[in-house]
């Protein structure tokens, strides 16, 4: 631990023991002791676990690094296209179906910013957990893109479906 980090544990101690001595007697031990505890804590197990993590997210990054330049240039697009809804989530001029009279509210081009938008951090997301060895999490949050990407098509492509995606019902037995 640096010397900062090691002087925040202590002072989180103290103020610990200050605000619940009840606590604190019940403990039987002095803040000063507690903060010693988790930093040998911090030293030992935790600190075997984070340096696993470090060793992981390297070998991961060198392993995946072809895949995931596929995978970036895809989220570098997805975010040119969230770019793009965010330019025009105020505007006039309609993203999607321009021809079409549709309801102003929602305005349909902040529903197209949302749904990119939504893609590109579930995106994020997914880089993250991969490259820092979390596999199941990021395989949940794989199938997350995969569902934003499926109410995509399916909302943009289809004027009824983008419909009956907008519409709210103020009555909770109608929805």
């Amino acid at each position: 631990m640096k010397a900062e980090e090691q002087e925040r544990l202590r002072a989180a101690c103290r103020a610990t023991a200050a605000g619940h001595p009840a606590l604190q007697r019940g403990q039987g031990v002095i803040a000063e002791e507690c903060a010693r505890s988790i930093e040998n804590e911090i030293g030992g197990f935790l600190g075997a676990v984070i340096e696993d993590r470090e060793k992981v997210y390297r070998s991961a990054e060198k392993a995946l690094q072809p895949l995931m330049l596929l995978f970036d240039v895809a989220l570098l697009q997805v975010c040119d296209m969230s770019h793009f809804g965010f330019q025009h989530a105020g505007g006039r001029a309609k993203i999607i179906w321009p021809g079409v009279l549709l309801p102003k509210r929602p305005r349909p081009n902040d529903v197209f910013y949302i749904l990119t938008s939504n893609l590109a951090h579930a995106m994020q997301a997914f880089r993250l957990l991969i490259l820092y060895g979390f596999e199941s999490q990021a395989r949940a949050a794989f199938r997350g893109v995969v569902e934003i990407v499926d109410l995509m098509i399916v909302v943009l492509a289809d004027e009824a479906t983008y419909r009956a995606y907008i519409t709210s019902f103020e009555d909770p037995k109608a929805s």
